[in-house]
């Protein structure tokens, strides 16, 4: 699989050379479904009954599914996952992993590889890993 991803990298052989390989993805589009399970957690986490929330879903729905933000909740959701791979890369580092972000890729075409159209994600950034092992020299 890794090796599929080299020529879709700009020719980058951090795929294979790597230890680890991590995709970040974010989902492509909110749904009601998203919503639904959103309010669910809220509603468990906060200790109230989910139809007090029917009014937030209303605006929700209104909003970030249907409404102007949702045609652009990719871009939004590209944003949180790279507060995501800060603290992943934060958070290797603190364990000895060296990391290396990554945009020099083919998002589409690693989408279609991974099969992620299918799941409601898109590829947004990746992050090569090695395990005891520094990219750019010693420690």
């Amino acid at each position: 699989m890794k090796a599929r991803l080299v020529p879709l990298s700009w020719g980058q052989t951090q795929p294979v050379d790597c230890s680890h390989y991590v995709v970040f993805a974010a989902r492509a589009r909110n749904t009601e479904v998203d919503v639904d399970r959103y309010l669910a957690r809220t509603a468990e986490v906060g200790g109230v009954a989910p139809g007090t929330l029917d009014g937030f879903k209303k605006v929700l729905m209104g909003d970030v599914v249907h409404g102007p933000r949702g045609q652009v909740s990719l871009e939004w959701a590209a944003r949180q996952a790279y507060i995501a791979l800060g603290n992943f890369m934060t958070s290797a580092a603190l364990l000895g992993i060296d990391t290396c972000p990554m945009e020099g890729i083919e998002p589409e075409k690693y989408d279609a590889i991974l099969g992620l159209p299918a799941r409601g994600l898109a590829t947004r950034v990746v992050v090569p890993s090695r395990f005891g092992e520094y990219w750019f020299g010693s420690p």
